[in-house]
């Protein structure tokens, strides 16, 4: 009596047949060519029948096909290439200019006066720098004022085409004089700490049409 084989022939057959359709099913639309039986499928020699071949083979086109399919997939960036062919430089003077180079410490409104301790408005911004620093005129214009004037200390104003005039306050030194006409860029003194003033800074404040403008939104605009 012999041993009942686990699966016949046929039934090898029935399942590579429907292994196929899957694989087929399963990746639409590629242009590799369809798989197809090998005659050694059917092969009625049980003993020289290797069943898990054909579904090797199976799975490593499966993977095949899949991998083809994800680059196929996969979009064609454009590739872009740049050369310079010149550079160039920009003058200072091009560009905006503050009064000074340094951090706000105190700015435009409402603030806690530093040495009264009282809340009061502020009619400027105060820049720290270090004692000494130049000073700069950010528009063209003439000199109504160069002198030291009380809690202010050393004073320079200047009086712009516009009808603007500039205040530069606690100067250590003053390097212009009343009635001198300056361009924008020109020295106007150094930062100090002279009047009332708890360390070296500039105040600097904008009139406009009688009242204190926000000399941030005037630096940005030039």
């Amino acid at each position: 009596m012999t041993e009942t084989q686990p699966f016949t022939n046929r039934g090898r057959a029935l399942l590579i047949i429907v292994a196929l359709l899957l694989l087929q099913l399963s990746v639409p639309g590629t242009d590799s060519d369809t798989l197809s039986l090998s005659a050694s499928f059917y092969s009625p020699e049980a003993s020289t029948f290797n069943f898990w071949q054909p579904l090797k083979t199976l799975f490593a086109a499966t993977a095949d096909k899949t991998a083809n399919l994800k680059v196929a997939m996969l979009p064609k960036l454009p590739t872009r290439t740049f050369k310079i062919v010149s550079v160039t430089s920009t003058k200072a003077s091009s560009g905006k200019i503050w009064p000074v180079k340094g951090a706000i410490s105190s700015a435009f409104g409402m603030r806690r006066h530093p040495v009264t301790r009282r809340r009061s408005f502020h009619n400027g911004i105060d820049i720290k720098a270090r004692t000494g620093t130049n000073i700069i005129c950010p528009a063209d214009g003439i000199v109504v004022c160069a002198a030291h004037a009380g809690l202010i200390g050393r004073l320079v104003k200047v009086r712009t085409g516009d009808g603007k005039t500039l205040y530069f306050g606690h100067m250590s030194k003053i390097k212009c004089a009343k009635g001198q006409r300056v361009k924008r860029g020109t020295l106007l003194g150094t930062v100090g700490r002279s009047g009332r003033a708890t360390g070296p800074h500039l105040h600097f404040s904008v009139l406009s049409g009688g009242r204190y403008i926000n000399p941030m939104k005037y630096l940005a605009a030039r």
